[in-house]
């Protein structure tokens, strides 16, 4: 299997992928969204987002869908957030800068060191950051999505059982 997209947050000018989130801060079935055909063989969610903070507000940095074609004139029409999309190729649409009322936690890995990852949990209410905690994760916090549609080998072994990471390690 070919290893997954990750979407991304950019917080304090670097980028960092998604681990985990509770919820998901973009969902197409929330927009009565029809996803179709493939972005490419690492996106098989047909769709991939990049979130960023800025001035402690989340927002959408770029979003890309790949929609169902009988969906696209009514997509242009309805203005997914308002808006229109930015870009259209083929069945693709792009958007840019959106700001998101997004209320949730995402977990994002700073730094990857083995089986002692450093992730980040950042908390947002109604689309502006509320807090931040720096940790070692061995296990995704209770009521957390893990962003497993993003399979690799640093998530997979983020969440294996110590004795199997050890067997790993070795």
């Amino acid at each position: 299997m070919t290893a997954q997209r990750h979407d991304f947050l950019f917080v304090d000018g670097e980028r960092h992928p998604i681990t985990a989130a509770a919820p998901m801060p973009f969902s197409p079935a929330e927009y009565h969204l029809r996803l179709y055909g493939l972005l490419s063989t690492n996106c098989y969610r047909n769709f991939w987002a990049h979130y960023e903070v800025v001035d402690r507000s989340f927002r959408v940095k770029e979003l890309q869908l790949a929609v169902h074609p009988d969906d696209l004139p009514s997509l242009v029409n309805r203005k997914l957030f308002e808006l229109s999309p930015n870009e259209i190729v083929g069945n693709s649409v792009v958007y840019w800068d959106i700001p998101l009322a997004y209320s949730g936690s995402l977990v994002i890995r700073i730094s990857r060191v083995g089986a002692a990852d450093m992730h980040e949990q950042i908390t947002f209410r109604s689309g502006q950051l509320i807090q931040r905690e720096r940790r070692h994760l061995n296990e995704l916090p209770d009521g957390f999505m893990p962003s497993s549609y993003w399979v690799d080998f640093g998530f997979i072994f983020w969440i294996l059982p110590d004795d199997l990471q050890s067997e790993l390690h070795s």
